[in-house]
């Protein structure tokens, strides 16, 4: 396998990528010919598959964000990007038709108030909080293209989009401005039974760290954030498979996020 992938096979993967997305079918991992093995490649494949995909961007997510996933992980963050029709108000109904194997995941959903143009000198985290107007409850569906979760390693997530599906962005978090995110009480029930209570330390993320690497690493490319965009920055609680669950429940400081599926 190459080290780094050439032009053509950065648009084999991304075909096969944006095919799976727009049928929303599972597909095995990437012949080996044209599997991305470093973040690099992983975001060449993701730019030209949304290419293809042409919608528009209209907020941004990350994955593996964490202090302890970044020291202990290779490829990370994951970043991706939210299409148009994945960002829905809380509570939201999703059918069950319109998923392949989704993962919950709680998440802090930051809307921005004012752009971060992509710039020659980095963002700090104390810069991407001043950007934020609002905060947010939210649930993340990510739904992997991939057959089986556990085979990818994180260049090919990166490659399929960071597993971009839907965010359900509920209330306003009370106090968010009053101290570190990471502050933020959480549960996480699945049909009304808690599930989590929350990442602790250094397996939880900090949201504006999250945002400011992300606009640092998307600018490199020549990508700006606009005001109005959600950026969903990380899971703050233990990520789970959707299985059976017909409810989910997410709360932040006294506030719900809500989602059900139908059959």
């Amino acid at each position: 396998m190459p080290e780094k992938l050439d032009e053509s096979a950065v648009g084999r993967a991304a075909k096969i990528l944006a095919e799976a997305t727009r049928s929303r079918t599972l597909i095995n991992r990437l012949p080996v010919d044209i599997r991305p093995v470093n973040s690099e490649d992983g975001k060449a494949i993701a730019e030209a598959a949304l290419d293809l995909i042409d919608k528009e961007v209209v907020g941004w997510k990350i994955g593996y964000a964490s202090i302890a996933e970044r020291r202990d992980m290779e490829n990370v963050p994951v970043p991706g990007r939210l299409l148009q029709g994945s960002i829905l108000q809380s509570p939201a109904n999703i059918h069950l038709s319109e998923l392949n194997h989704p993962l919950i995941e709680a998440e802090i959903a930051l809307v921005l108030g004012s752009d971060m143009p992509a710039r020659d000198t980095l963002y700090t985290p104390e810069e991407a909080k001043e950007a934020v107007s609002s905060a947010h409850v939210a649930i993340e569906i990510a739904d992997p293209r991939y057959k089986d979760f556990n085979e990818p390693e994180n260049a090919e997530f990166i490659a399929d989009n960071a597993c971009s599906r839907f965010v359900v962005v509920g209330p306003e978090v009370p106090n968010w401005k009053d101290g570190p995110l990471s502050d933020i009480e959480v549960t996480m029930l699945f049909d009304d039974e808690l599930v989590s209570k929350g990442r602790k330390d250094d397996d939880r993320c900090d949201g504006f760290w999250s945002l400011a690497w992300l606009i640092n690493d998307v600018g490199k490319r020549g990508y700006s954030l606009k005001a109005g965009q959600v950026f969903s920055s990380g899971a703050v609680a233990k990520v789970l498979p959707l299985g059976d669950t017909r409810k989910v429940v997410v709360n932040f400081n006294g506030v719900d996020a809500a989602l059900s599926i139908g059959e």
